[in-house]
Formats: C-alpha cells, sequence, structure tokens
C-alpha cells in the first residue's frame, strides 16, 4: 500500500514471530484502534495490514480448508440475491470471511453458477427456463470472426 511505502514500513508476506506479536497484542488489548497497534505492538507495518491479517487469518473461530456442498449452495443462492455484498454473505456462512467467500467465488464458483438453468418470468406471467448448456454455439463469434464449431478455410 502507498502509506507503507512513505512510512519506510515491511511489507510482503508475515513471519510467525509478527504472528505472534500481534496475536498477543490484540489478546491483552483486544481489537480496534489499528492505526496505533503496530506501533504500540512493536511491529514495522501499517494498521491496515495488521487489521487484515487479524480478521482474514489469525482471530479464532475462522473455518480453514475446502467448502462444502451446503456452503457452495449457499454461497450461489445468496450470491442471486445480493450480488457481489461478500460482508453480507459471510454473515450467513460462520466462520468465513467475506475475502475469502470472494475469492472462492471469482475461482470456483462463478462459471458454475452462469451455467445453470435460468428461470424468467414474463409480463403475461408465462416462465420460461433457458438452460444456457443447450443454446447452440454456432452462432457465437470468437476472436478472428469464425463461428464456434466452424472449420477454419483451406487456402
Amino acid at each position: 500500500a502507498p502509506c507503507c511505502q512513505k512510512l519506510g514500513l515491511k511489507q510482503g508476506k508475515w513471519t510467525k514471530e509478527e504472528d505472534g506479536i500481534l496475536a498477543n497484542y490484540i489478546a491483552q488489548h483486544g481489537e480496534g484502534s489499528w492505526r496505533s497497534l503496530p506501533k504500540n505492538a512493536g511491529l514495522l507495518r501499517c494498521g491496515k495490514s495488521c487489521r487484515l491479517r487479524w480478521l482474514n487469518y489469525l482471530r479464532g473461530g475462522l473455518r480453514r480448508g475446502n467448502f462444502s456442498k451446503k456452503e457452495d449452495d449457499l454461497i450461489v443462492k445468496l450470491h442471486a440475491t445480493n450480488g457481489n455484498r461478500w460482508s453480507l454473505i459471510a454473515s450467513h456462512l460462520p466462520g468465513r470471511t467475506d475475502n475469502e467467500i470472494k475469492n472462492y467465488w471469482n475461482l470456483h464458483l462463478r462459471r458454475q453458477f452462469h451455467s445453470f438453468k435460468k428461470t424468467y418470468t414474463t409480463n403475461n406471467s408465462t416462465t420460461i427456463t433457458i438452460d444456457i448448456n443447450m443454446i447452440s454455439a454456432t452462432n457465437r463469434k470468437r476472436r478472428g470472426g469464425q463461428a464456434l464449431g466452424q472449420l477454419p478455410r483451406s487456402s
């Protein structure tokens, strides 16, 4: 972050010693006052870096590891109703951080979400279900102007 460069603070990977210092300081003094925490704890980091390290990696009660099928389904449903409001989605998944859910969505679930069946209701209450996987790809164009599924011309 620009604030770290201006002040000559350490950037990059956290060491186990720094993690220990941060965890011990928060255990004694509690969360909050992130701006003054690094100086008071003796860390050469900015307050934002300390806050993010604590919230996303060190605090108790965090769940690490693979997401369950139930969590996947819940994330997809909540994203469909709330969009990219990751903090709101994280509030429904105890132990998961908004950052972790956002990264998981972008790396794993987004592609699956767009391949699900879509159901639409028109003005006259007619329901239409479209299976995106069944839409013909021949009408869509790729770079280079060739339709998908079309063989290149031989010269």
